[in-house]
């Protein structure tokens, strides 16, 4: 009995193992386990397949063998991580029919955030910053349907306002302000598309 038990495991296993990869049905669809490989055949990709469309976690490499993204795929949306040769991560967020969509993060080899950026629909929208090592906000601007639009404002690193502008559809225009360290105005001037 024990003899039978092992001979049906060791099928089941070299069965499993035997599974092939990167097969289409009988309509061209890609289905169960894909991998592809880089010319010097270390692993580009790996991941599954369902019907022609990404399911589950896809890893990605380098030529190099260093992983690059891991992206988790749920329909249409692909929770997704890029990350630097020394594995720390590098950018964090979704995307959307292949397009970039919610909040992205991204971060330094040395670890600490760089910038926040949103998305709609691949669009940049909304408030967007970029950061100081020790976390204080360096600057923040605003977006509208892929263009500057609203307040542009940078600090110095102790917080303090270093500039001070507004955009409208990607042109500055109207009053721009600078400021010292201490919060003292030290320029202001005027623009007009750009100008």
């Amino acid at each position: 009995m024990r003899y039978l038990i092992f001979t049906f495991s060791l099928l089941i296993s070299l069965a499993s193992f035997s599974q092939e990869v990167n097969q289409t049905d009988a309509s061209g669809k890609k289905q169960g386990e894909w991998k592809k490989f880089h010319k010097n055949g270390t692993l580009r990709y790996k991941g599954q397949f369902k019907d022609d469309k990404p399911v589950g976690t896809f890893i990605y490499s380098d030529n190099a063998g260093n992983l690059t993204f891991v992206m988790e795929y749920d329909g249409d949306i692909a929770r997704t991580e890029a990350y630097f040769e020394n594995k720390k991560l590098k950018a964090k967020g979704n995307y959307k029919n292949q397009k970039k969509d919610s909040i992205w993060n991204y971060f330094s080899e040395a670890g600490f955030r760089l910038s926040e950026e949103l998305y709609v629909n691949g669009r940049k929208e909304g408030e967007w910053k970029v950061f100081y090592k020790n976390g204080n906000v360096a600057e923040v601007k605003n977006y509208v349907n892929d263009f500057e639009n609203g307040n542009w404002i940078q600090y110095h690193e102790n917080g303090k306002e270093r500039l001070k502008a507004t955009y409208e559809n990607g042109s500055l225009e109207g009053k721009i302000y600078f400021f010292d360290e201490s919060g003292k105005k030290t320029t202001e001037g005027n623009y007009k598309h750009d100008v």
